[in-house]
């Protein structure tokens, strides 16, 4: 998939501000659709992504995919949290003051290639997708298990190799999936926050979310001996890398 950033739509621009018709922008078909035609936006677009700030989105996506790179299985002895995965909330501050910013940003949302921060219930095309294998695997009768990540840092909002979060390196039971109308797990009424729900290989700690901090606080409820809990969808594709479904 070309996208709006990736060296060869500035190789096509530079193509045709170079050619006989350097106003004809008819061959930048992806950027055209982006910026409704509007060539002036286009042009703003190309400078910022040959600037500093699309040095900045760049990077962001550089060490996003050294984050991906560790879940293949011949780094799993050292894979580590998704911390660096971009959010639409972390492109759209670079965006800042731009002509071209509300453009991009509707077509970054259609095409559901970055989800949002935790608790804005927008999810990326991936999260979905893993939703939905989930959900279908349990709907069947399977047995679902998710892997956590090796080491979990604390720019995922866990802590490395605790108890009392999620922990690293861990196989935890997945139970069931949900959609909620609001950012309570255990809300009744469907809607657009999806969840996971965990049972915790350290028995009796579990998690609850304050979406004002964008984080959850640790609870721990003797009472509580399975240590069921629910994983707001974002956290889990952060802190986890692996699913095994499988048949009894």
């Amino acid at each position: 998939m070309s996208l709006p950033w990736d060296v060869d739509t500035v190789v096509k621009y530079n193509q045709v501000k170079s050619s006989k018709t350097p106003d004809n922008y008819s061959s930048l078909k992806l950027l055209m659709e982006i910026f409704k035609n509007d060539q002036n936006k286009v042009d703003q677009w190309i400078t910022f992504v040959k600037g500093v700030k699309g040095n900045e989105l760049k990077q962001k996506f550089i060490n996003q995919g050294n984050d991906q790179e560790s879940i293949d299985p011949k780094y799993d002895y050292d894979s580590r949290g998704n911390s660096n995965i971009i959010t639409l909330q972390d492109i759209e501050k670079l965006f800042k003051d731009q002509a071209f910013k509300d453009d991009i940003m509707e077509w970054l949302r259609s095409q559901k290639l970055f989800p949002g921060d935790l608790g804005t219930a927008i999810y990326s095309q991936i999260q979905l997708d893993t939703f939905k294998k989930i959900k279908v695997a349990l709907i069947s009768g399977q047995v679902v298990a998710a892997g956590s990540y090796t080491y979990i840092s604390e720019q995922t909002g866990t802590e490395e190799k605790t108890p009392d979060k999620v922990a690293g390196g861990h196989a935890y039971a997945v139970l069931a999936v949900r959609t909620t109308n609001s950012q309570n797990p255990e809300d009744s009424k469907a809607g657009k926050f999806h969840w996971v729900k965990l049972s915790n290989p350290q028995k009796s700690y579990f998690q609850k979310y304050d979406f004002r901090t964008g984080k959850f606080e640790v609870l721990k409820d003797k009472s509580n001996d399975s240590a069921q809990f629910w994983l707001e969808l974002s956290d889990f594709t952060k802190n986890f890398s692996r699913l095994d479904i499988g048949s009894f």
